[in-house]
């Protein structure tokens, strides 16, 4: 089930990131179709519900011709694919991840993995929280759900970091709770796979932090006081809660 929810005022980051009136639209989602089938039965539908609430500024916006496409066929994209939706002035769909406008080292650690096209929560999803709404969504296991959540996440923190860089001790600007350490860390390598080939093509580094039991803390604390973008943890594992500062996270 996808939430997403509609956008009203958005409370302001600490550390004047707010105050400035710099974050309405980055270049950096401003850069740039295939016919796409398909991948799931419906049987394996996706399903979602939305209501109206906070939004985050993100800046992001999918090309023009997706922009102009009517409720009909936002619709007939979505029954293609077999995805529900329930909400308010829902984000339309998007068959390809070229048109999500992902860098292209992101663009070429996709296809180097094998994702060639998104899957149903994909193009859904992605455009969903790359706009900046709220969502839950709801599908079977082994659908790409990680992607969703990773690579927005990734390309918000890194307009983050181009608008005003990170400086010692802040962060995060995201947070991933898992139910077990063996997830959390699949989820960090995950965002590492796409973090290295950004900095190798010139990027500003993105810190990610696998707060976990068992790592070392030193090593951890060593990438808080740098500054961290997104933060892995367990649901058990707190143990640098006091030099994370939690509260740059927006609350609904």
């Amino acid at each position: 089930m996808f939430q997403t929810k509609s956008p009203v005022s958005s409370p302001p980051f600490p550390r004047c990131r707010s105050t400035l009136g710099r974050r309405r639209y980055s270049p950096l989602f401003e850069s740039n179709s295939s016919s796409l089938s398909p991948r799931c039965s419906p049987s394996d539908c996706s399903s979602a519900a939305v209501r109206p609430a906070s939004r985050v500024l993100t800046g992001w916006k999918p090309p023009l011709p997706i922009r102009r496409m009517s409720k009909k066929a936002c619709d007939l994209i979505r029954k293609q694919w077999h995805i529900i939706v329930v909400g308010e002035d829902i984000p339309p769909p998007i068959k390809n991840f070229k048109d999500m406008r992902f860098l292209e080292p992101i663009l070429k650690m996709l296809k180097a993995k094998g994702n060639v096209q998104p899957t149903p929560i994909q193009v859904q999803g992605l455009p969903v929280i790359l706009s900046g709404r709220d969502m839950i969504g709801i599908v079977f296991t082994g659908s790409g759900k990680t992607l969703v959540f990773v690579l927005p996440m990734i390309m918000i923190a890194l307009q983050e970091e181009m608008m005003m860089p990170i400086i010692p001790g802040e962060g995060p600007f995201c947070l991933i709770i898992c139910p077990s350490r063996e997830l959390a860390r699949q989820i960090y390598e995950v965002i590492e796979q796409f973090l290295i080939p950004m900095r190798e093509a010139g990027y500003p580094e993105l810190r990610a932090l696998l707060c976990i039991g068992g790592v070392d803390m030193r090593s951890q604390l060593e990438v808080v006081r740098k500054g961290v973008h997104c933060t892995h943890r367990c649901c058990n594992s707190w143990e640098v809660e006091g030099h994370a500062q939690l509260s740059h996270f927006y609350r609904k």
